[in-house]
């Protein structure tokens, strides 16, 4: 019945006989109606593969994880509790000290208040961790030697490929051969999506120290809250026709399925000119093109109209600690009546749908003449044969399109980056 509601909806909405004021309040009843159909049924909490790899940035780890579950047996458990507020900075601990001093100014370990704290706990005769006397502590820091001096000369690899002949040099044993497959960094997530540290500090401290962009990590526990959003995230993408129509940017949400990944990125990536500045992403959708942008040192500001889009756009943001403007608003209110001055504009597949009254072909026309860009990265639709514009007030064809841009902004040239799934195809527009 909710998803019949839901369709219904959505016709009504579609009809391109009714007024931008009543499409504004039936996009607000949708999205109630999605908060209450999301609250409703959020997945199961017991979905996770303990076995999934995560590729991430070693600084997006910071502090230590106090969930405190088993490395082992605590895998693919969901705990709520403020557990996940009280970890302290992964920077604070004294070995991860040390190795820094080792590694980075050439301080000899016996120098370091990590070996010197150590080595005064076992002159006492205390046990420290796995350390009887100061033989093994000084074994254990030819061991970090020795990965330090195998990361740098090989590169980061899984554990599991490594394992095996590392150990072997080592004449130690390695891991259970029950266990082998897990033993990989290990982090817990917090109900931000934070990645707190829970196992592999040598590892994580020397992919700091090498800088390394992505390494592997395997999850141990998520806050409840995560998983509740989690559980938001893939109802949407049934509710949607079964997919994401972005990819839902982060390392532990990526096995959502979504429609269009990296590719159409990396085509406007490799075809901006500029290094920098000001972007404008109309119909943002997640806002996953800003994410990414933002990451390559620009400003970014996110238009979208869709409640529903707005709200885990919004989440995303903020999981991922981004700060571009997010603005709920038709693009054609967007600063209205004002020129628009942006460095970049990127108008993916989305012109198209104001081609399909009187009304809202002007105001596109208004808005571009208002707006003032070096570049835009323009997505049409695949032209006449398109199945969503029958009737539409006008229609164009791919290069037409493009040119219609052109004759109403001060831009004056374009390059057509390439053609794209269904004759849609990605043009550069510029001056």
């Amino acid at each position: 019945m909710l998803q019949r509601l839901k369709n219904l909806l959505l016709k009504v909405e579609k009809n391109s006989r009714i007024g931008p004021v009543i499409i504004k309040f039936l996009r607000k009843v949708r999205f109630v109606f999605y908060k209450i159909y999301l609250s409703l049924f959020k997945g199961s909490n017991n979905d996770f593969d303990i076995n999934k790899i995560l590729w991430v940035s070693p600084e997006r780890i910071n502090f230590i994880s106090a969930a405190g579950a088993d490395i082992v047996l605590g895998r693919g458990v969901v705990k709520g509790g403020d557990w996940d507020k009280k970890g302290r900075s992964f920077s604070d601990i004294l070995e991860v000290q040390a190795m820094k001093e080792r590694y980075e100014n050439s301080i000899a370990w016996a120098e370091t208040a990590w070996y010197k704290n150590m080595a005064k706990k076992l002159e006492r005769g205390e046990r420290v961790r796995n350390f009887n006397i100061k033989k093994d502590l000084d074994k254990k820091t030819r061991d970090i030697d020795r990965l330090f001096q195998s990361i740098e000369e090989n590169g980061y690899r899984r554990n599991q490929e490594v394992s095996k002949e590392y150990h072997d040099s080592l004449n130690t044993r390695g891991p259970d051969e029950n266990y082998k497959h897990l033993d990989e960094i290990l982090v817990d997530i917090g109900r931000d999506g934070e990645l707190l540290h829970r196992d592999g500090r040598h590892r994580l401290a020397i992919a700091k120290i090498f800088d390394i962009p992505r390494i592997p990590v395997m999850v141990g526990v998520r806050h409840q809250k995560w998983v509740d959003f989690r559980g938001e995230l893939k109802q949407y993408a049934e509710l949607t026709g079964g997919a994401l129509y972005q990819p839902a940017y982060h390392p532990d949400l990526l096995d959502i399925p979504y429609v269009y990944g990296e590719e159409r990125f990396d085509l406007i990536k490799d075809n901006l000119h500029l290094e920098s500045g000001t972007v404008l992403d109309i119909g943002a959708n997640f806002g996953y093109f800003c994410h990414k942008l933002e990451a390559e040192g620009f400003d970014c500001t996110a238009v979208e109209v869709n409640p529903q889009e707005v709200y885990f756009m919004k989440k995303l943001r903020d999981i991922n600690g981004d700060s571009f403007k997010v603005v709920e608003s038709s693009v054609f209110d967007f600063r209205s009546g004002e020129k628009l001055a942006f460095d970049v504009v990127l108008a993916l597949f989305i012109f198209h749908h104001f081609l399909k009254r009187e009304e809202t072909f002007e105001s596109l026309k208004k808005f571009l003449q208002r707006l003032e860009c070096k570049e835009m990265y323009f997505g049409t639709h695949s032209g006449l044969e398109d199945s969503g514009l029958e009737g539409a007030y006008i229609n164009y064809d791919p290069d037409e399109f493009a040119q219609f841009v052109l004759d109403n902004t001060s831009l004056n040239q374009k390059t057509l980056i390439k053609e794209l799934d269904g004759g849609r195809r990605l043009y550069k527009l510029y001056k």
